[in-house]
């Protein structure tokens, strides 16, 4: 599975009111950024995704936010790719989707 491209997503349980996300993958391996909206304790700044991996359906980062707290994000990839869904975690857990744009 391919998730490079470009992605919106929305959060279920959290302030952000949305987000973007531009990922690059290279084998299992995933780089890339997200960029948070309404979330000032987060910080709403585009940061770059850390320790991204793809591993099946499965995709795994964390994100380091503007007080230097880490939040992890696991998300599974839909059927058709057009879709990932999951959890984040940043000082509670907190659901997760993003579509892919392109």
């Amino acid at each position: 599975i391919d998730v490079s491209g470009n992605w919106t997503g929305e959060c279920f349980g959290c302030a952000a009111r949305a987000f973007t996300l531009k990922l690059a993958q290279n084998g299992i391996d995933l780089t890339g950024a997200i960029k948070t909206e309404s979330t000032p304790n987060f910080g709403d700044d585009e940061k770059q995704i850390l320790d991204g991996k793809v591993s099946g359906n499965k995709v795994i980062f964390q994100v380091k936010g503007a007080p230097g707290d880490m939040s992890e994000v696991e998300l599974t990839v839909s059927r058709n790719r057009k879709t990932m869904s999951g959890y984040g975690y940043y000082r509670g857990s907190f659901g997760l989707k993003f579509t892919r744009v392109d």
